[in-house]
């Protein structure tokens, strides 16, 4: 999987850019506030439809300007095609081949990318939120219908929660019912994936350098405190009713469980150093490459926002290696000096202001 040639207009700080790629590995050079990362985060976008910088794509739009187009010409092993995404205040439009999507499972990944950026960190020594959806990602790539399953969740929590806020006891039933069906088929996807993750992350981690002993723990937050799948799961939602009604949403479902990251069985968000959590995010982001790679047959794209310098020289040189291995890979940075050694035979791209320029080797 190639992507030979990015376009975009009004995205972020860019009015108007265009990169062709021909190496294998490009680096993206310039000083911090300049666009490097906002190039990854668009073509990332043209990947999968999400930003890890924001939830509102609107927020992507350059100030002034009615919404933001995004190109990329592809090669896979099939043929050559071109991606678009045009964006506006109330209204995404998709393209596959020049031909409109009217529906974003049919866009969804067709560019196979992972991004690791500084953030990650987050992964492991934040909230549940962060990591339910890296588990929901994981699952989508393989099973695009799950992303239908994630939408029908929503709607359900809509209805359930007006009901709540009306006290209105007379349509609960039924929308437990929706609820409970739906956390059934999402903590199958996910429980099927945290089974993956411990037989797969151990050996990430100690590759590079970090101890073996972790774990990740998926626990569903039930009414009761029972076990899930529950077969008084209906019942234990409508003991919850009163609390929830206090609280105004919904406090049970897959919305609400939690997910552990455990080294040594200790939770890493209380117990951890922060270099363990980098290293810990890392393995993560790692796994999620190999899964995707495993689904597709093929490397996906790699996106490194700024990753080198979080690194020691050591890790440096490992995921170097990684890199050097795989598929192709972008990776920004502010000093060359740090990264190009590393990846010999990359191409070099400036960027200054929303401008980027191939800069001649040799």
């Amino acid at each position: 999987m190639l992507l030979k040639q990015v376009w975009l207009w009004n995205f972020r700080n860019y009015e108007e850019a265009s990169l062709t790629f021909a190496a294998r590995v490009a680096l993206l050079q310039a000083e911090n506030s300049q666009g490097k990362t906002n190039l990854l985060e668009a073509i990332y976008y043209l990947s999968s439809l999400s930003s890890p910088q924001c939830h509102r794509p609107q927020e992507m739009i350059r100030h002034g300007a009615p919404g933001f187009s995004i190109k990329g010409r592809m090669e896979d092993r099939v043929a050559e095609r071109d991606l678009a995404i045009w964006l506006g205040e109330k209204e995404r439009v998709l393209w596959v081949g020049g031909k409109r999507v009217s529906h974003p499972g049919r866009y969804w990944n067709k560019l196979p990318a992972v991004m690791f950026c500084p953030d990650d960190l987050a992964l492991v020594a934040e909230a549940h939120d962060l990591r339910r959806r890296f588990l929901d990602r994981c699952v989508a790539l393989e099973d695009h219908g799950y992303l239908e399953e994630l939408a029908r969740l929503r709607r359900i929590l809509m209805q359930r929660n007006r009901l709540l806020k009306l006290k209105n006891k007379a349509q609960l039933p039924y929308w437990d019912e929706q609820l409970a069906d739906s956390w059934g088929k999402i903590f199958q996807g996910r429980s099927q994936i945290v089974s993956r993750l411990n037989r797969e992350l151990p050996s990430i981690l100690y590759s590079l350098g970090g101890r073996k002993g972790v774990a990740v723990k998926y626990r569903p937050l039930m009414p009761q405190d029972a076990p899930f799948p529950s077969p008084d799961l209906l019942q234990d939602l409508r003991e919850g009713w009163e609390k929830e009604m206090r609280a105004g949403f919904s406090l049970f479902g897959p919305h609400r469980d939690e997910v552990l990251v455990e080294l040594e069985g200790y939770d890493v968000r209380r117990f951890s150093s922060r270099g363990e959590k980098r290293l810990l995010a890392l393995s993560l982001k790692l796994f999620e490459l190999s899964h995707l790679e495993q689904i597709r047959g093929e490397p996906p794209i790699v996106l490194l926002d700024d990753l080198f310098s979080e690194l020691d020289e050591e890790r440096r040189g490992k995921v170097a290696a990684r890199l050097l291995a795989g598929g192709q890979a972008m990776v920004t940075c502010t000093d060359l000096t740090l990264v190009q050694p590393l990846l010999p035979g990359a191409e070099v791209f400036r960027i200054h202001e929303g401008r980027a320029e191939k800069v001649a080797q040799g």
